[in-house]
């Protein structure tokens, strides 16, 4: 059996947490709504594949939090 990574999205926990939203945070990164909207709204639980780290760091920023804290590791075990 193999075991495969994805990385599980914290952001929409984050914008709650800190009242804010999909808007406040296209502001504080300078992003094109779709870009944040891709990673930031509530179905988004896994981090999109075609995300760049370019766009998590500029959020990071803009949360003053490590990228780190924006994702978790998980692993799944693939089926053979």
């Amino acid at each position: 059996m193999t075991v495969a990574s994805v990385l599980r999205n914290r952001i929409p926990k984050i914008l709650r947490e800190r009242n804010l939203t999909i808007s406040d945070l296209m502001r504080r990164t300078g992003m094109a709504y779709p870009t944040v909207h891709n990673v930031a709204r509530d179905s988004a639980e896994i981090i999109p594949d075609n995300t760049y780290i370019g766009t998590l760091r500029q959020i990071s920023e803009a949360l003053d939090l490590p990228i780190g804290e924006l994702v978790e590791v998980v692993r799944i075990p693939e089926k053979s």
